[in-house]
């Protein structure tokens, strides 16, 4: 998994990372992040890094739907740092190798990439068009399938 340089195109391995205690600290004092992640501080939250640093580019927060005959990883949150947002963005990537994460935990548990969300309105169709999430009325939704192309697609 790697993200990009969008100016040089330079691409940077990365590792996803469960965030400890003082990572929560970290954020909270960087103030690279919108949401107050110390909100979290009891979910299962994971910070994308560039190998060999502890640079977090981007969070993810996801809840383990284990019910019987319809598991499911839901990604309660998702926030790329303010650097990583725009047109005018440093590093490429960092949400769509975050959502791909979430399928490969959806797999890894058995659940064969079942992978929901439910977005802020004015994201929806960036969600469907970017990753391809089905609109399910409710939420947002990935399937076998659109777990896998996307898994393809951010390795």
């Amino acid at each position: 998994m790697y993200i990009e340089d969008k100016l040089t195109g330079k691409r940077f391995e990365v590792e996803i990372e469960r965030v400890t205690d003082n990572d929560f600290n970290v954020i909270k004092e960087l103030g690279r992040f919108e949401f107050d992640w110390d909100e979290l501080r009891n979910d299962i939250v994971y910070k994308i890094v560039p190998v060999g640093t502890n640079d977090m580019e981007g969070l993810v927060a996801l809840i383990d739907h284990p019910e019987d005959g319809f598991c499911f990883i839901e990604v309660k949150l998702i926030e790329s740092a303010k650097e990583n947002v725009g047109a005018d963005k440093k590093y490429d990537r960092v949400a769509g190798t975050l959502l791909a994460f979430a399928c490969r935990e959806a797999f890894r548990k058995g659940y064969y990439g079942a992978v929901f969300l439910i977005p802020k309105t004015n994201l929806i169709s960036y969600y469907m068009e970017k990753y391809g999430f089905k609109d399910i009325g409710r939420g947002l939704w990935l399937d076998l399938d659109s777990s896998i192309e996307l898994i393809s697609r951010f390795q």
